[in-house]
């Protein structure tokens, strides 16, 4: 399709027909997409990948945001009418991810609702029979003293009023006994429907339920079960501390202690003392271990540092009481986009178009963003299963390699375990990718590089390049030179500065990434594809190549010549029997 533009604009010199009365320029935007702000083309394309949807439905998600961001209308009717809020904030992450300058858009999004009065909403707390409801759930639900549930009320309640943090003070997560016995009393007392509806969905940020705590070992084990095995856990990590004999007689109780107020009561850790002493911060570094060092139980491992301060891990836009303004950073937006031509200087271009080889800087920042957050405790604890590793060695000695400073790719065991990730991966990049993004090499079924590619193929896989990438590279021709080197790099004669990464002996070529193979799948480019990794290697008995970090033979001509190498093979056999 896109050879035709050259026959679409300009018209020919000379010519008084006008074939396209609306404009050359507004059918050339409607076929090929008119990347008006930056990341547009990365916003289809990942909101595709997120959803598998209809590219229809992706299109006019964006064309209606670019409407409204350029300042044609007045909203983005889809994030104001869309009912899915879980839709919406992915959605808008993607959007984000693509173009951080477009961040003002959750300003937008938390002017569209106006959220509830918190402090109506709780003013019942300070009641006196509330509170005394409340405290007595506390005590009974939890199994704690009345003066602890006193002070549990007072450190929540404070919290609340002074920071609308009920966790401000206690430095820690609600227990998911005082969660219950505040939504009890609020049934109990016939709160209205309203503020019943906002009382659990406030609170539920800052609890953590164990039956949605997943760790490495927890598929398909309900609450009780998960209890069992950290208390299992705890106590061996007690009996065999050697910290003292007072820990290793009451390892157990000390265990099943701690893990209740960890997780129900709410309690700070050294309230219920069973040693009659505190727990040192060894014997917490152990419980924090036993918990697969999880972001949402850092508090644990901080319990001594003065410095720490627990946040959650998410916290709503709808119960936000401060007054939300966009529309001055809309409007500088809109200047940007109004002063963004050739003629500028650089220093007024977007911050969120980047220089040199778009892959590589998007590589590196998702790499930055996925590194210490949930999505690195997923991919370990799952390589960790699939190796039969422990996640230190895996986190210490092998993902660095795999995924942060890659200098192999994953097998297809590990791919399938890096994929269970994938939602943590896109949560932690904001939208910008996911495992497919972080693969600086591939994954294992991905060609080693391409044989020389046709004239037409090599154009419609730079085109195809451009189309993708090219919102991140500045100017017409940094975006053709650019996307030429990236495909002569992989594909014969070769560019590479010095030899293949996976292969080693093959000079001038690298591997295309996963993303890279993806966009020129377009381009018909499979009779292309080069496993040389794999070829020899399928042939040796007993092997199970599956966890090879390499390629697999995928297209006619790799079978073909496995066919002849196999027959050869058993002929030689067949010589060296004597028949």
């Amino acid at each position: 399709m896109y050879h035709h533009l050259e026959n679409i604009w300009p018209l020919p010199p000379g010519s008084n027909v006008n074939y396209y009365p609306n404009g050359q320029e507004m059918l050339a935007d409607y076929i090929l997409g008119s990347q008006e702000i930056p990341g547009e083309f990365c916003m289809v394309d990942t909101l595709l990948d997120a959803n598998e949807g209809y590219s229809t439905h992706a299109e006019s998600i964006v064309d209606d945001l670019v409407d409204y961001a350029v300042g044609r209308r007045d909203a983005w009717q889809f994030l104001e009418s869309e009912p899915n809020a879980k839709y919406r904030n992915e959605v808008l992450n993607i959007v984000i991810g693509c173009n951080q300058d477009l961040d003002w858009l959750r300003d937008y999004q938390a002017s569209l609702t106006e959220g509830p009065n918190l402090e109506a909403v709780f003013a019942r707390l300070v009641q006196p029979e509330f509170r005394d409801c409340i405290i007595g759930k506390f005590e009974d639900y939890g199994d704690i003293e009345e003066r602890y549930g006193n002070e549990l009320y007072d450190w929540m309640l404070k919290g609340f009023v002074e920071a609308e943090d009920p966790t401000e003070y206690t430095n820690r997560p609600l227990g998911e006994e005082q969660y219950n016995s505040i939504v009890d009393c609020a049934v109990e007392f016939e709160v209205d429907p309203e503020t019943l509806t906002y009382v659990p969905a406030f609170l539920s940020q800052y609890t953590h339920f164990i039956e949605e705590v997943e760790f490495s070992w927890s598929r398909g084990l309900d609450a009780d079960a998960k209890y069992d095995r950290l208390v299992e856990c705890i106590t061996d990590g007690f009996e065999n501390s050697g910290y003292g004999d007072d820990l290793v007689r009451k390892a157990e109780e000390s265990a099943d202690t701690i893990m209740w107020n960890i997780f129900y009561s709410g309690l700070g850790v050294n309230s219920q003392k069973p040693l009659g002493r505190d727990f040192t911060d060894i014997e917490l570094d152990s419980v924090f271990g036993c918990l697969e060092n999880k972001q949402e139980f850092e508090w644990i491992d901080n319990f001594y540092n003065s410095d720490y301060d627990y946040e959650p891990l998410f916290e709503s836009g709808l119960f936000s009481q401060s007054n939300v303004d966009f529309t001055g950073a809309a409007a500088d937006f809109r200047q940007t986009i109004v002063s963004n031509n050739p003629d500028i200087e650089e220093s007024n271009k977007l911050s969120s178009i980047i220089d040199g080889d778009p892959l590589q800087s998007l590589r590196i920042e998702l790499v930055d963003l996925a590194r210490g957050s949930i999505a690195e405790d997923c991919m370990i604890a799952n390589l960790a299963r699939e190796k039969g590793e422990t996640e230190n060695y895996i986190r210490t000695s092998y993902i660095s390699n795999l995924i942060w400073e890659p200098t192999q790719r994953p097998s297809s065991k590990e791919t399938i375990a890096l994929e269970n990730c994938e939602s943590q991966i896109r949560s932690a990049t904001q939208g910008k990718g996911g495992l497919k993004a972080l693969l600086k090499y591939g994954a294992y079924s991905d060609p080693d590089y391409l044989s020389q590619p046709s004239d037409s193929q090599r154009a419609c896989m730079i085109r195809e390049y451009i189309n993708v990438f090219g919102y991140m590279i500045e100017g017409p021709t940094e975006k053709d030179s650019i996307a030429a080197n990236a495909i002569a790099e992989f594909s014969l004669p070769g560019s590479y500065n010095g030899y293949h990464p996976i292969l080693e002996d093959v000079p001038n070529l690298r591997p295309p990434s996963s993303l890279e193979v993806e966009v020129i799948s377009n381009c018909r480019v499979e009779n292309l594809f080069v496993y040389e990794g794999d070829r020899l290697r399928k042939l040796i008995p007993g092997l199970d190549t599956s966890n090879l970090p390499l390629g697999e033979i995928a297209t006619p001509t790799g079978l073909a010549i496995m066919g002849i190498m196999i027959t050869l093979f058993f002929s030689t056999l067949q010589m060296i029997r004597g028949k």
